[in-house]
């Protein structure tokens, strides 16, 4: 089977192979692919596979800086010539798969096995990784030699798993068809490992006993609800050399779901898939999720974050695997499918940094180590697992000097805004100042941003709420105009401190903080969100009017 050629940049996936072996399959081959784009990280070595003797291990080909892509933010005008339609983005990865099979078949025989998302919110993704496979498959069948050296399986899951076309074929048409055939159901679980542990089950024999090369492809848009599985099929495929692809979107930063109710918690009730785990990208949480006031109701223009990577069993899988996880993502302005993730306004990395703040893929018991090895990792993960603290309402400011006993019941419910929003804020603050002995003990620029920022905004909001409330009470005890016209104070944002010392320190210790996150980290959200963390003031001041 020949395939079309795409300019680019290879995955790297290792494979075994003779001289012999490889000169006579190159020969076979009319046409291969190649890839655009690199993996952000160099991934573990794949084992050779034991039944093949003094094994020949090609170089791994040389690693290329991925270009700089930025999006725009939905703006409502015409998206520019150059973005591409979400058809086009998921065509661009499908192409991507092309020097994996192209590497498998220059070592033997390869099995290629596609395990597809049939729940109704991959039903976009699905069309058009359809669309794209036609097309792969047609080019492919042009000029096919006699004795055909790849085969492709087709499975379906969802809260089941259907091997759709079982055993692999080598007709191109009999995979279009099976895949075009695929229509979504209205289950709202993915049993994505399940669907993986069946695949190996059924056909890692192929391999160890046959000698043919084996290639998974997932395609989903979401994490998957037996992720807790991913641990032994680290193991499996990384023993066996057998690599997994995948074809999702990106997992929002902290979150499984960022239009969910409570972003940070999988929806166990829903039947209907209307919100999707999407996320999180690390195996905890490691986003203090807070909305300021100052953006309360607007939804937050710092709120979407793209992590830059997939789910994190998912992803984690590629990686161990020798495989890879392409980002699907929409270059226009709006979300990727109807549920609206991932947002084009959403935040993300320059790729150029991007592989230095990869999640820790490892184990459950190596990530307690981790959070055993340093206090602030430590609290970090524990302010972490707390739900998004909402901002209620909004701080009044006018406060008319009329009758006193009036002015005083309406500075007592003013106070009532800090009142209400403080105890979640002071027990963040309580959590992560257990870990500021260890901040300077902290290794990895992930950990560093991200307890950098969530200190930094948790005292510069508990600052501001502090301040709030001190200023009202500083007026209750008496305030006397300077200007005798005047008729009310007016209670105004300013980085000056009227009242207690410890206000002020606490908003200079913010400060601190999180200028280092800007400073330290620039090209990634973080610095971003302690940019406008910092172009508020922490502190108030009184004004006539």
């Amino acid at each position: 089977m020949s395939f079309p050629t795409d300019a680019g940049v290879r995955t790297g996936m290792l494979r075994s192979v003779s001289p012999r072996q490889g000169l006579g399959l190159a020969t076979a081959l009319a046409f291969v692919f190649a890839l655009a784009g690199c993996d952000a990280s160099a991934p573990p070595a794949a084992p050779t596979r034991p039944q093949k003797p003094a094994p020949v291990v090609r170089p791994a080909p040389k690693r290329v800086t991925p270009r700089v892509v930025r999006r725009r933010p939905s703006s409502g005008t015409e998206p520019a010539a150059h973005a591409a339609s979400q058809a086009d983005v998921v065509a661009r990865q499908v192409r991507k798969l092309g020097t994996a099979l192209r590497e498998s078949l220059e070592v033997g025989p390869t099995v290629v096995v596609w395990l597809i998302d049939r729940t109704p919110s991959a039903a976009d993704l699905l069309a058009d990784v359809t669309r794209a496979a036609r097309e792969l498959y047609a080019t492919s069948a042009a000029g096919e030699p006699a004795e055909a050296k790849l085969a492709t399986a087709v499975i379906a899951f969802d809260e089941q798993v259907e091997f759709v076309l079982d055993p692999p074929v080598s007709e191109a048409d009999r995979v279009v068809a099976a895949l075009e055939g695929l229509t979504s159901r209205k289950s709202a679980r993915e049993q994505t490992f399940t669907a993986l542990e069946k695949a190996l089950e059924k056909y890692l024999p192929l391999r160890t006993k046959e000698g043919k090369e084996l290639l998974l492809i997932v395609v989903s848009d979401e994490a998957g609800d037996d992720d807790a599985q991913v641990d032994r099929l680290v193991e499996l495929t990384r023993r066996q050399a057998v690599p997994v692809y995948a074809i999702g979107l990106p997992a929002p930063w902290g979150q499984t779901n960022p239009t969910s109710p409570n972003p940070k918690q999988r929806d166990t009730a829903d039947r209907e898939d209307n919100n999707p785990t999407y996320g999180p990208e690390s195996l905890r949480s490691e986003r203090v999720d807070i909305e300021d006031w100052s953006r309360s109701g607007s939804g937050g223009a710092m709120s979407l974050v793209d992590s830059g990577f997939g789910p994190f069993a998912l992803e984690r899988l590629c990686r161990a695997s020798r495989g890879r996880f392409l980002l699907v993502r929409s270059e226009l302005g709006f979300g990727f499918g109807a549920r609206g993730w991932p947002a084009a306004s959403a935040l993300t990395f320059d790729e150029a940094v991007l592989a230095k703040y990869t999640p820790n893929y490892v184990s459950a018991a190596e990530y307690e180590n981790l959070l055993a090895e340093n206090k602030a990792r430590a609290a970090l993960s524990q302010a972490a697992q707390l739900p998004k603290v909402r901002i209620e309402g909004y701080p009044g400011s006018r406060f008319p000097k009329e009758a006193e006993a009036k002015m005083a019941k309406q500075m007592s419910q003013a106070q009532q805004f800090a009142a209400r929003n403080l105890p979640p804020i002071d027990q963040l603050y309580s959590i992560l100042s257990q870990g500021e002995a260890d901040r300077e003990k902290l290794t990895g620029p992930r950990w560093q941003a991200q307890f950098d920022l969530a200190f930094g905004r948790v005292m510069a909001i508990k600052a501001r709420l502090d301040g709030y409330n001190s200023m009202l009470a500083a007026l209750k005890r008496g305030k006397t105009f300077q200007n005798p016209s005047s008729t009310e104070w007016v209670l105004e944002p300013a980085d000056v401190f009227e009242t207690e010392s410890t206000i002020r320190r606490m908003a200079e210790r913010a400060k601190m903080y999180l200028e280092r996150v800007v400073r330290e980290h620039p090209g990634t959200p973080w610095a971003r969100i302690a940019e406008e963390e910092l172009r508020q003031p922490m502190g108030w001041t009184w004004r006539e009017a």
